[in-house]
């Protein structure tokens, strides 16, 4: 003889269409939220090497009035490293691939600090008015 068995009632578990209900719940959800990260991401780096090139203003000002506007000590390109001034606590380069001092407008006088974003490339500009 055979038996049957049945399932009791009380056991019940999910539906197959139910557990696909979810997993394409949760793939919507994924679509939407890993560019939104993405851009977060971004966003946060452009922040970043701004307040980066902003913080190095002063610094730079002061050194620029100490040599009398002298960039003897700066990259032909421009660019200002780690090791392009004596005080070199305040020049660290976390947050910008790269920040390059130039003269401003002959017009205007003084200086432009710009500071690269690495993740994006975006450029971030402080103006140092002239000595």
């Amino acid at each position: 003889m055979m038996k049957k068995t049945q399932l009791n009632k009380a056991q019940g578990g999910f539906t197959l269409i139910e557990l696909l209900i979810v997993v394409a719940i949760i793939g919507i959800l994924a679509a939407i939220a890993i560019p939104q990260y993405g851009n977060y991401l971004d966003r946060a780096a452009d922040g970043a090497c701004q307040a980066e090139t902003a913080s190095i203003r002063g610094p730079v000002a002061a050194d620029l009035a100490d040599r009398n506007a002298d960039r003897a000590h700066i990259a032909a390109d421009g660019a200002i490293t780690e090791t392009a001034f004596d005080d070199e606590e305040y020049i660290s380069l976390e947050s910008c691939s790269e920040i390059t001092l130039t003269p401003a407008d002959p017009a205007t006088d003084g200086w432009i600090l710009t500071g690269t974003t690495e993740r994006t490339s975006n450029t971030n500009t402080v103006a140092i008015p002239a000595l």
